[in-house]
């Protein structure tokens, strides 16, 4: 039998400019494998097309797993790229896909930066002197950070991520990048990075930032625990969860109809006696429409806080409260 609640093997991928481990994914090539119970060696993919309704729950017959959860850890700056949407990439680039994202802040270096929107709006034009001149950073928006800041890209905002910088990300399942200046560096060959200016200028939202990007959380509940919503779209759902107390919290399902969660142990921990696993800060965890629908009751320790994601609002309808 499926376990109700799975653990998967993180993925790592060494970049030019750090480490980004694909906690969650069932993009190829890079698939997940689950480490517990029977379903040890099998890869995300062949869960659910053994049993879709027990891992996805019912609304995802016949699709595939639409999210890819990361946590991304920097030493250099990322290039200063832009995501296509769906539409664009359906017409316009069928070999990839859309691609919506939100990040929260695990940790930073007070001197780091993420880069997200244009300071003021600009033209086509404008943009591609800026690129060819090696002046883009001029009229890129920069945020300060600190540890719990959320931010959230819609397709077709500029942005890069800084040096020094942890993060969680929230996408759909997508690795469509469109690099449009990556300040003349080279790789490990001595090659530059490839470029996809032409793609990247058609997708671009010229606007300036008008600080939308820095999420706000909405609250939603307090009792049993305290619950936020950081964002909702038509591609995915983040919530924060924050309990003060050590409990035995019941694990309602927030989406009707029950599908999957994915939990991010942000701080704290917590043990599901049912399957017997526990987990740490740092760790994720993919809790099945199965165990949501089963309403597991972990037991959570005092201070633990879990960042939630599940799939949007295309799929399911959330509830306000839970429980």
């Amino acid at each position: 039998m499926i376990p109700f609640v799975l653990r998967f093997q993180p993925i790592l991928l060494s970049k030019i400019w750090g480490e980004e481990s694909w906690e969650v994914s069932d993009f190829s090539p890079h698939l997940s494998v689950a480490l517990n119970g029977e379903a040890k060696g099998k890869t995300l993919r062949e869960l659910y097309e053994s049993d879709c309704d027990f891992v996805l729950g019912s609304a995802f017959q016949k699709q595939t797993f639409p999210l890819l959860i990361k946590t991304i850890k920097t030493t250099d700056k990322l290039s200063v790229q832009v995501h296509p949407n769906d539409q664009y990439a359906l017409e316009k680039d069928p070999e990839s896909q859309g691609k919506r994202e939100a990040w929260i802040i695990l940790n930073a270096k007070p001197e780091s930066r993420l880069v997200i929107g244009f300071e003021h709006q600009l033209s086509r034009e404008e943009v591609l002197e800026k690129i060819k001149s090696k002046t883009l950073e001029q009229i890129l928006r920069k945020w300060e950070l600190k540890p719990g800041d959320a931010f959230y890209l819609e397709p077709g905002t500029i942005h890069a991520i800084g040096s020094d910088i942890e993060l969680l990300e929230i996408q759909q399942s997508s690795d469509s990048t469109y690099r449009v200046y990556d300040y003349a560096r080279v790789d490990a060959t001595g090659n530059h990075r490839e470029l996809h200016i032409e793609k990247g200028l058609d997708v671009l939202n010229y606007k300036a930032s008008d600080s939308s990007e820095h999420l706000k959380p909405v609250n939603l509940q307090m009792a049993p625990f305290e619950r936020s919503r950081l964002q909702l779209n038509e591609s995915f759902c983040m919530e924060d969860w924050n309990f003060y107390q050590g409990q035995f919290a019941t694990f309602y399902p927030p989406m009707d109809p029950v599908t999957f969660g994915v939990f991010y142990v942000k701080r704290g921990s917590l043990f599901f006696p049912e399957t017997g696993e526990i987990f740490r800060k740092g760790q994720t965890f993919f809790l099945t429409a199965a165990g949501f629908a089963r309403k597991l009751r972990p037991f959570i320790e005092s201070k633990t806080e879990l960042i939630f994601s599940g799939p949007g609002l295309n799929a399911v309808t959330y509830h306000p409260t839970l429980g």
